[in-house]
């Protein structure tokens, strides 16, 4: 995988606050985070670095997350979006109870048709967003994950 011409992180100077991430693996490595149990109905995460376990991720704040969404959410009905963002935008599904959610490739490539609408209308859009770069690296980190085709998880941190 080439990731060496994007930017992965956006979430270092926002430590304490909510992450989004983002991971990414070859459909032939098992996609597992560092979860250990410490007793019944409780566990501890330790996250994993870049590449741990032939696995990638793009992270970034929770506030860029929530930007993003709100201008890809706009052009349609509710009902149009990724199961992963109406889970989000309701608090249901991974937000909340799960560690992660795959995204099948129906939903990336809608989320690529729709970034693809963003970055080319960067002057349109780029004061709508605290840090444009963010969504910039999102789409071609997104691109490459297509490209290669790999599987894809969210989660919120």
């Amino acid at each position: 995988m080439k990731f060496e011409n994007v930017q992965l992180d956006f979430y270092s100077n926002f430590l304490g606050e909510g992450e989004i991430r983002l991971y990414c693996n070859n459909k032939d490595t098992e996609f597992k985070l560092n979860i250990f149990e410490k007793a019944p109905n409780s566990h501890e995460i330790i996250q994993l670095r870049q590449g741990e376990n032939q696995i990638y991720h793009f992270s970034m704040w929770e506030g860029y997350f929530n930007q993003i969404n709100h201008l890809l959410v706009e052009r349609v009905s509710f009902i149009e979006l990724p199961k992963f963002i109406r889970d989000y935008q309701i608090g249901e599904g991974w937000d909340w109870n799960l560690f992660y959610q795959k995204i099948p490739i129906t939903e990336l490539d809608w989320v690529l048709n729709q970034m693809e609408y963003l970055v080319k209308n960067v002057d349109k859009y780029k004061m709508n967003f605290w840090n444009f770069d963010c969504v910039e690296n999102l789409y071609l980190f997104l691109k490459i994950v297509k490209g290669n085709n790999l599987q894809l998880y969210i989660s919120k941190e």
